[in-house]
């Protein structure tokens, strides 16, 4: 593909498009291929990139979002019947504020304004800035990118994307590494490298996003063509910590050292008639300062895995008032008064089995 006269690999553009696929799992390492009986097949062709499943509407039914490259993203609805529609255009995720196709490249998913319903955030190419779809029920969205905060750096070409409670405040921040395709891009576009900072946005409340990555530390503001990014309390220290696939460099490990006064808690799920790792069961935490909640779920970001473990920043809560999970498939457990700075582990009709104390391990804290 030339760029200003020098070549480079081929774009999508010149690529071929490819359908979405679902398979069943039949249990015992066995798949199905259920793309035709699904309804997922008579989705428009794409070049899709990352996909993520929560339950959007909050019935009980995870659906799937796809970011695609230089194509409309996809929202496939769950009917609850084993069957999908696909409403991206519908729902308002499918395209830019201004109805363009955008090079959809990471996604996540977090209830960022605090009314009980999932929003997403895509990353895009260079040139762009992230999308930020707002949920207003009923699997409506708004992208409310502009006005946000993150059309601040439209120079960026981002990757793995989270929403990460950095600061344990009880709102989800957004943490997106960066990273060009072409090496040479300097020489052709004002403002642009093949290695970027990664950008971190503080949730300043109100659906706006504060952009401090500056202030950060070393480990934003290091430059590298980064991909992937997964969350995890790494060394079970109750604190965040990142990892970021680097392009032909080895992977970088974002560690958090500064003190905080605020809480949180950790918690890990493991299912029985649900599956193992209680994927898709929802968790919800309610203090004093208000109601969060998180769904485990599997890939996201880019490319990625982040630790099953849901972690939720409390402020100054001191106490959980009430705990809520809801399991996959049917079945709902509450616990009161749990104390917050541990690591819960609850198991399926069970309760909660373990409340650890964290750090276990000094090495880094």
């Amino acid at each position: 593909m030339p760029l200003e006269g020098n070549a480079r690999f081929c774009g999508p553009i010149g690529l071929g498009k490819s359908k979405s696929q679902l398979f069943r799992n039949l249990g015992g390492g066995r798949f199905a291929d259920v793309t035709e009986a699904s309804g997922i097949a008579r989705a428009p062709a794409g070049h899709g990139f990352t996909a993520i499943a929560a339950d959007f509407d909050n019935d009980g039914w995870p659906d799937i979002y796809v970011a695609n490259d230089a194509a409309p993203s996809l929202m496939f609805h769950n009917r609850g019947d084993g069957t999908f529609e696909e409403i991206g255009a519908v729902s308002a995720t499918a395209f830019s504020d201004a109805g363009l196709e955008q090079a959809g490249m990471g996604v996540d998913v977090a209830d960022y304004d605090g009314d009980g319903l999932f929003d997403i955030v895509k990353t895009n190419f260079s040139d762009d800035i992230p999308s930020l779809y707002h949920a207003f029920g009923r699997l409506t969205y708004s992208d409310e990118a502009l006005g946000s905060g993150l059309q601040a750096n439209p120079h960026y070409l981002g990757w793995g994307v989270l929403f990460a409670d950095v600061d344990r405040d009880g709102k989800p921040d957004i943490l997106i590494a960066n990273g060009h395709v072409y090496q040479d891009i300097a020489k052709v576009e004002h403002n642009a490298a093949y290695k970027e900072r990664k950008l971190l946005y503080r949730n300043a409340s109100h659906g706006h996003f504060q952009d401090v990555s500056t202030e950060s530390g070393p480990a934003i503001a290091a430059v590298h063509s980064a991909r992937g990014m997964a969350a995890a309390d790494l060394f079970n220290r109750g604190r965040l910590d990142f990892v970021v696939n680097n392009m032909w460099e080895t992977p970088s490990i974002l560690t958090d050292r500064l003190p905080s006064p605020n809480h949180w808690t950790e918690i890990r799920l493991t299912g029985a008639t649900a599956n193992t790792n209680a994927i898709g069961s929802r968790v919800i935490v309610e203090t004093e300062q208000g109601t969060q909640f998180n769904e485990v779920r599997s890939g996201g970001s880019f490319c990625s895995q982040s630790d099953f473990r849901l972690y939720f920043g409390l402020g100054g809560a001191t106490r959980i008032r009430r705990l809520r999970v809801q399991w996959l498939g049917g079945g709902n457990e509450e616990f009161s008064g749990v104390p917050a700075d541990r690591l819960l582990v609850i198991r399926q009709g069970r309760g909660i089995v373990e409340q650890t104390p964290l750090p276990l391990s000094t090495a880094l804290h």
